[in-house]
């Protein structure tokens, strides 16, 4: 079992879920979120103090529904689950053990990546089945991703063709990015003509690539 999984076995367990403030700090607690976090990441102009959050959670007070919904849009969860109680989003849960780690390490205080919110991983799932993450070992400014972020990339798409498009590839120092350009003359047939991460361009070989998918997002560190 994985440590996400794990984690939501644990809290499960433990949760309340038959209150709204239950299930505010249960669906945070999830995300591994703490109750400032969770105020930065709402609407500036909404935005609700970590006091308020606290109050939330504690059922000292009731967040309005305009609250509600921004704090499920965060949590990725259905504000009715939040408001009303009943059965979490099933496939929302389903998509939990696939999220990538927030905290940096150490006391675990700061976040070192933007959260993902389930509800975006649920529909980016949907519509790439073979979606998966990578953590990219060299930087690539060039494509103004650095090392560490993570790729999702479609492991559906491990050819890689002249399209322009940006592709995770496999190599002895770990996972890079490269933009395969499109052809321009037909003396480059049979040959892909690369752009590397720093901006450099050189001619390969299809079959001389491991490529690890087609680039479909980059979930970024906090810089």
């Amino acid at each position: 079992m994985g440590r996400m999984a794990e984690r939501w076995a644990e809290l499960v367990q433990d949760a309340d879920l038959t209150t709204v403030g239950g299930r505010l700090r249960n669906a945070r607690m999830l995300l591994e979120l703490t109750q400032q976090e969770l105020s930065d990441a709402m609407p500036s102009d909404r935005r609700k103090t970590r006091a308020s959050i606290a109050a939330y959670e504690l059922n000292g007070s009731s967040p309005s529904l305009e609250a509600l919904e921004d704090l499920a849009l965060i949590l990725g969860e259905d504000p009715r689950f939040l408001a009303f109680g009943g059965s979490p989003d099933p496939v929302a849960q389903s998509v939990r053990g696939q999220q990538v780690p927030v905290r940096s390490g150490g006391e675990g205080r700061d976040t070192e990546y933007a959260v993902l919110p389930t509800r975006l991983l649920n529909e980016l799932a949907a519509a790439v089945p073979a979606l998966s993450f990578v953590m990219l070992s060299i930087e690539a400014p060039a494509f103004g991703v650095k090392a560490r972020d993570f790729l999702l990339v479609d492991g559906s798409s491990t050819d890689v063709k002249p399209d322009g498009q940006l592709y995770a590839v496999s190599t002895t120092a770990g996972a890079v990015l490269i933009r395969s350009e499109p052809l321009i003359s037909p003396a480059g047939l049979g040959r892909l003509h690369l752009t590397s991460g720093n901006g450099a361009s050189y001619e390969v070989l299809p079959n001389s690539l491991v490529a690890l998918g087609k680039l479909v997002a980059v979930l970024q560190r906090r810089r």
